[in-house]
C-alpha cells in the first residue's frame, strides 16, 4: 500500500529545471571541496551553459557562492536554513520543562506553539490540574490576529508583513472583544513589544483569557511563543499581571536557552 502511493506521488510531473538545481544543490553541499562548473555538468549530463544558469539561479538566491576561482561552495543560505532547522528542534527539547514550570507556578494549561502560514499551531501542552481548564491540543491551529500565541509569534514584523500575512484573513468576529481591524491590531503589536508579553482577553473565546510571550533564538528572531490558557474566573483582573509576568519570565528563560542574550 504505501509503496503504491510513493509510486504514485514519485510519477507525477515535475519541474525539470528546479530538480536540476536540488541536485546540483545537494551535489556541492556534500562535496568535501569547491566545486567547478565542468564537474556539475558531466554530474548532471547537461551542457556548461545549462549548469552556468542552474548555479546563477541558486548564487542569486544565496544558496550558493563562488571563490575566487569562479569554484562553487555553499552559500549563506544554506546555513541559515540549517540554523533555523536546528533551533525549531532545539525550542522543543528545552521547552518541555519550562512548559511544566509554566503550568505549576500559574496552575494553568501551558503550551508552545509555532507559525503556520497564516495561523499558529500547537506543538507541545501541559494540561492544568484543576477540574475547570481550558484544554489544548498538539496540532490544534488558531488565528493570529485574536490569540495571545498568534500576537507573540508575529509582534515584531513589519506592518507591510503583517497585512500581507494577514490579508486573506476574514477578522472573524468570535466575541464581541475580538479585535476586526488591522490598524487597531497594529496598535496591539505596538503594546506587545512595549510589554514583553501578548494577552487575549475573552477575543478568540468567552471566558477564556490568555498570555504568551515571544520565544527566540540566538539572533533574536521570534521563532515560537509560550503561554497558558485560563477561565477568567481564575485569571482575573488582580492576578492577571501578576501571571503575565510568569509568563513573560518562562518565555525570557527559554530564549536564553536557546543562546539569545537579553540588554
Amino acid at each position: 500500500m504505501e509503496t503504491t502511493k510513493m509510486q504514485k506521488i514519485a510519477s507525477r510531473p515535475t519541474i525539470q529545471s528546479l530538480e536540476r538545481g536540488l541536485v546540483l544543490l545537494r551535489y556541492v553541499v556534500s562535496a568535501n571541496e569547491p566545486i567547478r562548473l565542468g564537474e556539475l555538468s558531466v554530474f548532471l549530463g547537461i551542457e556548461k551553459s545549462s549548469a552556468h544558469r542552474l548555479m546563477a539561479t541558486l548564487i542569486r538566491q544565496g544558496y550558493i557562492v563562488q571563490d575566487n576561482q569562479k569554484q562553487y561552495l555553499p552559500g549563506p543560505m544554506i546555513m541559515e536554513l540549517a540554523s533555523r532547522i536546528g533551533n525549531r528542534l532545539k525550542v522543543h527539547d528545552a521547552a518541555i520543562p519550562l512548559l511544566q514550570q509554566l503550568a505549576e507556578e500559574t496552575g494553568e494549561t501551558a503550551h508552545l506553539g509555532i507559525l503556520s502560514g497564516d495561523e499558529a499551531i500547537m506543538t507541545h501542552c501541559v494540561s492544568s490540574n484543576h477540574v475547570l481548564a481550558v484544554t489544548s491540543r498538539i496540532g490544534d491551529k488558531e488565528p493570529l490576529y485574536c490569540t495571545a500565541l498568534g500576537k507573540a509569534l508575529i509582534c515584531e514584523m513589519k506592518p507591510e508583513k503583517i497585512k500581507i500575512l494577514l490579508g486573506s484573513v476574514r477578522w472573524k468576529k468570535y466575541t464581541d472583544h475580538t479585535i476586526t481591524s488591522l490598524r487597531k491590531y497594529l496598535r496591539e503589536c505596538e503594546q506587545i513589544r512595549s510589554d514583553g508579553f501578548a494577552k487575549d482577553n475573552e477575543e478568540y473565546r468567552l471566558g477564556v483569557r490568555c498570555l504568551a510571550a515571544p520565544v527566540r533564538d540566538f539572533s533574536g528572531q521570534i521563532i515560537a511563543g509560550i503561554g497558558i490558557s485560563g477561565p477568567i474566573s481564575r485569571l482575573h483582573d488582580k492576578y492577571f499581571f501578576q501571571v503575565s509576568q510568569t509568563v513573560k519570565k518562562i518565555g525570557i528563560e527559554l530564549s536564553k536557552q536557546l543562546g539569545f542574550v537579553t540588554k
